[in-house]
């Protein structure tokens, strides 16, 4: 094209006649010529052709120039926005370089480098296009590729570089959530023993949030655990120095433990050292009052620090004697702290909803919550049996609740996670309340049989436990088992009733109601004299301990009398109730408690071994008729409670053959739900988890079970029950309720 211009130009400077219509078409095709000047400029043979040909310089075509770019009003602002990318750059820098620094500290895990290579990528992008050459080039070209303008492209790395900023800041405000991420791993570490990986995730942790109390409390109550008492106390004092509740509380914990580590765990620790931790007990105890004084009573405010706190106190206590000279004592110091006692049972029987227990994470960092609670309630309750009895162990059927030690205690005392706390020393050594039973072998065997039969449950104990264990310890205890015999006269059943009747109508129950019946179990002797009282749920437990004529039982030791008269070969004739009241005290039923539950008192067989448990336990025909029957309310939670009671006594009844203890404990218990009609029979049932399943096969693990029990007592209505086994010794039965 350029070099037919060139013969045109030649044809005009010849002279030749041209007219002016052709002259004209000339100027417009000029015209058109310029208008593509940039294509022209841009053809890669330009340059090429303009050094082979030479064109003068009067051949103005070959040197056309692209049109000059008209600069829009934006673009006179590129430099701020270059100003504005640097800024951003630099501050991401900063950010960026805080954050690599948080994860680098215990060394680059996935997280840490994925994070870091993920900013450093966009880091080096922007950075490329802000400040160099070529690095601008490149981004250019990125940009016009993706049909971005080039009068936009300042604008857009600004923008960019801004967004990098953005995201670089929001990691770096956002590192307490990577730490409060270390540190839920770190708990799952704890929780499987995994030490070594749970301290390097709290570290990580507290690098990306170092004044997170929660964080620093778990390390130290780690550490404590591991029995480095010195590392914990110095984690404990960061938070104590600012008057927080948990830190001195577990600070407190953590000088006791370490005193009776150093002392073998043998207790008689020095009276200073026992003053320092119970003057941060109190300490504690005060600080916790004033935080939740915000709290209304309805939420509780922190039962589980307040569990805690008693706990040490009463470590405290009991420490001040020794343990291997003193146990007897140390034993009347916990059983005698009834304050303890009471708030422990308080403690571990309420649930904080979530939205209220979250408000504590300082305390689920720091303790062991329900299970240390549960634990040392029971230890309490153990050795209560052996002193004076607070009111809250009254009216409990101690038979059923005597693996209850074992099934709370066992989770410290052998699981992975737990076997190294300190408590877990502290139990193993001392044996609370076994450690008196173990006493109790050498004294006279009369006289260990008298110190015995001073509680109520040892009667009941006497006639029904061995017999269903089929154990008798001694000859004495054997004898005087067969002095003792369920009335077969349905004269002296019906009498000991109208007692009853009229006990209750002397002393009648007011301003007690509730939303549920209320339901005790007497003993009575052939003199109408209440011999043990029993109750299967709280609510009738409290009410029945604030009776006048329950508490004259327990005034006048009917139960030391009944004990006197068995060791002078007397005979005693007893008689078992079930006496049913309604939610306002108003009495409705008074029958036998076999009638009631028969399948309690039934034996497959009765050969010459069992000829005498089945002639002391039956119970005539004409007691049978002269009591009107009735079909419980099985939704109600006293009902419920008699049924759990009557139905542990068949649990009782049979050995169980499980051997892996240890594997109850650390993967969970077996869980069963039983079906069991209301007369205490089980009539069928299902293995409900994946232990029962695996472990037991689905059977439970009975050597002479079958279900029904008894097909000739079944009878409606039926309840659903919850039987957790954890071992030989540590079973649990419970009201099954539907999963929310």
């Amino acid at each position: 094209m350029l070099r037919l211009r060139d013969r045109i130009q030649i044809v005009i400077h010849s002279d030749a006649q041209i007219s002016d219509a052709d002259l004209a078409r000339v100027v417009e095709l000029d015209t058109q010529l310029k208008q593509n000047a940039s294509a022209i400029f841009n053809n890669e043979h330009l340059a090429q052709l303009r050094q082979s040909l030479q064109p003068v310089d009067s051949f103005w075509w070959w040197y056309l120039d692209p049109p000059k770019k008209v600069e829009s009003f934006a673009s006179k602002f590129d430099w701020l926005w270059n100003v504005g990318t640097v800024a951003c750059l630099v501050i991401s820098t900063s950010f960026m370089t805080q954050t690599a620094q948080a994860f680098s500290t215990q060394g680059f895990d996935f997280l840490g480098v994925v994070s870091t290579i993920g900013q450093g990528t966009g880091l080096a992008f922007v950075v490329g296009g802000a400040l160099t050459d070529r690095g601008k080039k490149a981004v250019s070209k990125t940009l016009s590729n993706i049909k971005i303008p080039p009068s936009l492209h300042a604008e857009v790395t600004f923008a960019t570089s801004l967004a990098l900023l953005g995201i670089s800041y929001g990691i770096n405000h956002n590192l307490p959530l990577v730490g409060h991420w270390y540190f839920e791993q770190a708990q799952r570490h704890e929780s499987r023993g995994e030490w070594s990986q749970a301290f390097s995730s709290y570290k990580r942790a507290l690098n990306f949030d170092p004044d997170d109390y929660r964080t620093q409390i778990a390390t130290g109550f780690l550490h404590e655990k591991l029995g480095n008492f010195d590392k914990a106390i110095e984690e404990y004092d960061k938070g104590a120095a600012f008057g927080l509740t948990e830190f001195i509380n577990a600070k407190a914990r953590a000088i006791l433990m370490s005193a009776l580590q150093e002392n073998n765990w043998e207790g008689g620790l020095e009276p200073a050292l026992i003053q320092e931790a119970e003057d941060l007990l109190e300490l504690a105890e005060t600080s916790l009052r004033s935080d939740q004084s915000v709290f209304s009573l309805q939420d509780k405010g922190n039962q589980r620090l307040k569990a805690d706190i008693k706990i040490n106190q009463a470590i405290a206590d009991i420490a001040k004697t020794s343990f291997s000279e003193g146990s007897r004592d140390a034993n009347s110091r916990l059983a005698l702290k009834e304050d303890i006692v009471i708030k422990l049972l308080e403690l571990v029987q309420f649930e904080l909803p979530p939205e209220i227990r979250n408000k504590y994470p300082l305390t689920e960092a720091s303790t062991l919550g329900k299970i240390r609670a549960r634990c040392f309630y029971q230890t309490a309750f153990s050795a209560s049996r052996f002193y004076t009895i607070p009111d809250i162990t009254r009216g409990v059927d101690y038979l059923i609740n005597s693996d209850d030690f074992y099934y709370a205690c066992m989770p410290i005392l052998i699981t992975k996670a737990l076997s190294t706390t300190p408590d877990a020393f502290l139990l193993r050594k001392y044996n609370f309340g076994r450690k008196v039973l173990e006493e109790n072998e050498a004294i006279d065997p009369e006289q260990q049989f008298e110190n015995n039969f001073k509680h109520e449950f040892s009667f009941l104990n006497l006639v029904y436990g061995d017999i269903f264990s089929g154990e008798l310890d001694s000859d004495l205890i054997l004898r005087t088992h067969q002095l003792i015999t369920l009335s077969k006269s349905s004269k002296t059943w019906i009498e000991s009733a109208n007692k009853i009747r009229q006990m209750i109508v002397n002393y009648p129950i007011d301003d007690y109601e509730q939303d549920q019946q209320i339901i005790w179990r007497l003993l009575l002797d052939k003199k109408g004299r209440i011999i043990s009282y029993f109750a299967y749920d709280e609510i009738s437990r409290n009410i029945g301990n604030s009776q006048p004529f329950i508490k004259d039982f327990f005034e006048n030791r009917v139960i030391e009398k009944v004990g006197a008269e068995l060791l002078n070969n007397q005979s005693i004739e007893f008689t078992d109730f079930k006496v049913v009241l309604s939610n306002i005290g108003k009495l409705l039923h008074v029958l036998p408690w076999p009638v009631a539950y028969p399948s309690m008192f039934m034996f497959e067989k009765c050969d010459s071994d069992t000829l005498r448990t089945c002639e002391i336990l039956s119970i005539s025909p004409s007691v049978n008729a002269a009591f009107e029957d009735y079909i419980p309310d099985l939704t109600d939670r006293a009902e419920l409670g008699a049924l759990e009671g009557a139905v542990s006594w068949n649990l009782a009844s049979v050995p169980l053959t499980t051997e892996n203890i240890r594997k109850y404990y650390e993967e969970g218990p077996a869980v069963f739900k039983l079906k069991v009609s209301s007369d205490g029979q089980i009539v069928n049932y299902r293995a409900m988890n994946r232990v029962a399943r695996s472990e037991l096969s689905g059977q439970l693990p009975f050597d002479r079970f079958k279900a029904p029990q008894y097909p000739d007592l079944e009878k409606p209505p039926y309840a659903y029950l919850k039987f957790e086994m954890r071992g030989v010794l540590a079973n649990r039965l419970s009201a099954w309720e539907k999963e929310k």
